[in-house]
C-alpha cells in the first residue's frame, strides 16, 4: 500500500482562512439598500451555504483519503500500533467524523433560520452567529487535525512494502552486517555506521532471481529481552517478523565486532523461534573474512549446529559483506528456499486439486519401439537411371489448380532460339548519319529501327516520302530481306492530315512538319 498517495491535512487556522477567504471570493459581497427581505435572505443564506459545503467537504477528503484501519493489512495496522497507537488515530478519526456532522448541523439550522428571519437586521446576525460557530467548531478539533498530520507524515516515509510479494527479510543483533547485505545484492542505499541502532526503521530494496522480482527488508536490531522490554525500534522489526510472509535471514556475527558473543546471538535466535513458524529459514554466518567458521572453538560450532535442529529446515551459508564473498550465493539460496516453498503450497493448494481433477493424461495400451530407417546410399548409375525415368513422367493436366498446357509449348526450344538472337541484335550499337548538321533530321532512321525490329528485316536506308493522291504521309525504306535487294513503302497511317504545298515552303520547314508525323509522336508535343 502507497500512504504516499494521501492528501496534506491542513491545520485548523489554515483551514478556517481557507474557507472564508473561498466565500469571500465566490459570493457576493454588498447588499443594495434598497434591496427587499427576500433578497437579503438569499444573500446571507448563499454565503452559509458555502461556508457549510466548504468545511463539509473538505473535512470528509480527510476521512476518505486516510485509510481505514480494519482493512488494511494487519502489518500496517500493527506497525501503526507501535508508532502511535491505534487507538490514537481511531479517536482522531471519530473527532473528525463528529466534527463534520456538527457543523453540517449548524449550518443547516441557520439556513432554515434565515429564511424565516423577519428582519434584514436579524438575517445579518444569523449569518454571523453560522459562521462563527462553524469556524469554532473546526476550531476545537485542531489537535486531531494536527495529530492526524504527523501520522500521515511518518506513513509517507514508509517505504512501499508489498505484503503479498515474494520478500527477504533480515533480523539479527545491532550491527551484525544487516545494512551491508542488502546494499551488496539489492538496489538499496542503507546508511552504514560502525556504531549501533544507526538503523531505525524499515528499509526496503529490490532485486531479481530466475526472472521473478523479490523485494528485501532491512530491519532494525533486535535485542535478546522480552518483547514488553523492547522499544519502539526494535518492536518494528518484530512487526515485520510476525506478519510479513518471507524468507528469514537470520545474520550472525562470527567476528564479535558487534559486541555481542555466538552464545548471546544462538540465544536470540531461539527466543525467535515462533516467528519463525511455517517460513523458511537461512541462518547467514557473516564476516568470514575476519573469523572464519573452521576457526571456533568447538563448542561455538556445537551451539551454531545445534540451531538446525531447533528449526526443521534450516540453511547455514557463509558470507562476507565487506569482501561480497558467498553474498550472491546466500541471496540466490534463499530466494531458491523461497520458491521452492510457494509452488509447495500451489500444490497442496484445493484450486491445484480441481485443475487436476479436470485434465485426463492419455496413456497407450502397449508402447512400440520406434525404428529409424537407415538412408540408402546411392550410386551414379542409380542418379542416371532416375534422370532417364524423369523424361517419360506424364505432365499432368492440371498442377496446383493451373492449367499446366497454358505454360508449355513443344517449340519451346526453337522459339528460346528467335528470341535469343533478336535480344544480341538489339544490343548491337546503332548507326547513325551524321552527313546531315540538323539533329532532328535522323527521326525518320528511328521509326525505320523502329519498325524493322516490328518485321524482323534488316532496312538500310530510309527516305521521307508523301503520296500526293492519297494525302499520306510515310517512310520510304529499301528492304533486304533473305539477301535480295527490293525497295517499297511503308505507309504508316498514323494520323490523317492533309498535306500542304510543298511549292510555298522550304526544305526545313518541311522536315519540320514531317517531324511530327513521322516519328508517331502527340501533337501536343510540338505546339
Amino acid at each position: 500500500m502507497n500512504f504516499k498517495q494521501i492528501s496534506r491535512i491542513e491545520s485548523a487556522n489554515d483551514l478556517i482562512d481557507t474557507v472564508l477567504s473561498y466565500v469571500q471570493r465566490k459570493t457576493p459581497t454588498q447588499l443594495r439598500p434598497d434591496a427587499s427581505l427576500s433578497q437579503c435572505r438569499m444573500f446571507y443564506n448563499t454565503k452559509v451555504s458555502v461556508c457549510l459545503n466548504q468545511y463539509s467537504e473538505r473535512v470528509q477528503k480527510i476521512l476518505t483519503d486516510f485509510p481505514r484501519i480494519d482493512e488494511i493489512h494487519p502489518f500496517y495496522s500493527f506497525w501503526l500500533n507501535v508508532n502511535y497507537s491505534v487507538d490514537h488515530v481511531k479517536l482522531a478519526l471519530g473527532k473528525l467524523r463528529h466534527t463534520a456532522d456538527v457543523v453540517k448541523n449548524t449550518g443547516m439550522d441557520n439556513v432554515k433560520l434565515i429564511k424565516q428571519a423577519d428582519s434584514k437586521f436579524r438575517c445579518r446576525n444569523l449569518k454571523k452567529s453560522a459562521l462563527g460557530r462553524m469556524t469554532s467548531i473546526i476550531r476545537q478539533a485542531r489537535h486531531s487535525l494536527a495529530f492526524l498530520e504527523r501520522v500521515r507524515q511518518h506513513m509517507a516515509r514508509l517505504p512501499a512494502i508489498a505484503p503479498e510479494r515474494n520478500t527477504l527479510l533480515l533480523c539479527g543483533f545491532p550491527s551484525v552486517g544487516k545494512s551491508s547485505f542488502i546494499n551488496q545484492v539489492s538496489n538499496a542505499a542503507v546508511e552504514v555506521q560502525p556504531h549501533a541502532f544507526t538503523t531505525k526503521s524499515l528499509y526496503l530494496g529490490h532485486t531479481t532471481f530466475s526472472h521473478v522480482n523479490f523485494q528485501i527488508i532491512d530491519t532494525p536490531g533486535i535485542l535478546d529481552r522480552q518483547i514488553s522490554e523492547r522499544n519502539r525500534i526494535e518492536m518494528q522489526a518484530m512487526v515485520a517478523l510476525a506478519y510479513l510472509d518471507a524468507c528469514v535471514l537470520f545474520i550472525m556475527d562470527l567476528s564479535g565486532q558487534c559486541h555481542y558473543t555466538i552464545e548471546q546471538q544462538c540465544e536470540l535466535y531461539r527466543s525467535l523461534t515462533p516467528t519463525f513458524e511455517g517460513k523458511p529459514i537461512l541462518l547467514v554466518l557473516n564476516k568470514t573474512d575476519i573469523r572464519p567458521f573452521d576457526e571456533l572453538p568447538d563448542d561455538e560450532k556445537a551451539m551454531i549446529e545445534e540451531l538446525g535442529e531447533v528449526m526443521p529446515h534450516t540453511h547455514t551459508m557463509e558470507c562476507s559483506a565487506l569482501t561480497s564473498e558467498g553474498v550472491m550465493d546466500v541471496r540466490n539460496k534463499a530466494c531458491q528456499l523461497l520458491l521452492d516453498r510457494n509452488n509447495a503450497r500451489r500444490v497442496r493448494s484445493s484450486e491445484f486439486n480441481k485443475a487436476l481433477d479436470q485434465l485426463h493424461v492419455g496413456q497407450p495400451e502397449r508402447t512400440l519401439e520406434a525404428v529409424v530407417p537407415v538412408p540408402l546410399e546411392k550410386s551414379e548409375m542409380d542418379l542416371e537411371d532416375g534422370r532417364k525415368q524423369m523424361k517419360d513422367y506424364v505432365i499432368p493436366e492440371i498442377f496446383n489448380g493451373k492449367n499446366v498446357i497454358d505454360f508449355y509449348d513443344p517449340n519451346i526450344e526453337e522459339l528460346l532460339a528467335k528470341e535469343l538472337e533478336i535480344e544480341q541484335f538489339r544490343e548491337r550499337p546503332e548507326p547513325m548519319d551524321r552527313t546531315h548538321s540538323d539533329p532532328k533530321n535522323h527521326a525518320p532512321e528511328k521509326i525505320g529501327m523502329a519498325r524493322k525490329r516490328r518485321i524482323g528485316c534488316k532496312p538500310t536506308r530510309f527516305t521521307a516520302a508523301f503520296d500526293e493522291s492519297t494525302q499520306e504521309e510515310g517512310v520510304m525504306a529499301e528492304i533486304d530481306g533473305e539477301g535480295n535487294d527490293s525497295s517499297e513503302t511503308l505507309t504508316m497511317k498514323t494520323m490523317p492530315k492533309k498535306f500542304r504545298k510543298a511549292d510555298h515552303l522550304d526544305k526545313k520547314a518541311q522536315w519540320k512538319y514531317d517531324r511530327s508525323i513521322v516519328t508517331m509522336k502527340p501533337k501536343h508535343l510540338y505546339r
